[in-house]
């Protein structure tokens, strides 16, 4: 069985590598596979989330593929122009429902792409870094949300029946939202023991 955090392989006890069953190139510790495999069990003995290793694995197993369908099997053989050339075939990339990559998908695994071979070079595996200077694709322009108006917020505030104890905590959630502007999870989490009363006393 391969090592948990790695792409589906690892080291066998002869120190060679094992069959991939995700049917990329570990025929050598030097192989693009072997090597991302190596930084996923660095990532998670620097404690970095399980989830922050998946998205990354989600995220290079795409350019591997791509890398090895151009037989660009080794970290040495990747250059800056094949860096960008992935770029473009990730803009023109094509889902299953005929919709391109979002913007932040694409950032996404492109910068990926960057960690693993800025690590090669801070561990001496690479001289030089061939995403270093790769520009990203914009971020989409988000306007800011629109504010409600007075009324509207007195019309929020007003729909909690405060006559029945559920709606007085209702309204108190509305209350707190509105004036400190923390975010749901955090409201979820209040107790009452986080009221400081001394100081709403001492105002």
């Amino acid at each position: 069985m391969p090592r948990p955090g790695t792409c589906g392989a690892g080291p066998d006890k002869k120190g060679g590598y094992e069959a991939a069953p995700d049917g990329f190139d570990r025929s050598a510790a030097d192989t693009l596979a072997s090597l991302i495999d190596e930084w996923f069990r660095r990532l998670e003995e620097r404690a970095y989330s399980a989830h922050t290793v998946e998205a990354h694995k989600w995220a290079l197993r795409m350019f591997v593929r791509w890398a090895e369908e151009r037989d660009l099997r080794t970290a040495h053989q990747i250059t800056r122009p094949i860096l960008e050339s992935y770029q473009r075939w990730l803009f023109r990339y094509r889902q299953e429902n005929g919709k391109p990559l979002g913007v932040t998908t694409q950032r996404m695994r492109l910068g990926a792409v960057q960690r693993f071979f800025a690590w090669l070079c801070k561990d001496h595996r690479l001289d030089a870094n061939p995403a270093a200077d790769l520009e990203l694709p914009r971020k989409p322009h988000r306007s800011l949300p629109k504010a409600l108006s007075l009324p509207e917020v007195e019309a929020v505030l007003n729909v909690p029946d405060v006559t029945d104890p559920l709606g007085i905590r209702d309204r108190a959630i509305l209350e707190t939202l509105y004036a400190t502007g923390i975010r749901r999870a955090e409201v979820v989490r209040l107790d009452v023991d986080d009221l400081d009363r001394a100081a709403a006393c001492s105002r």
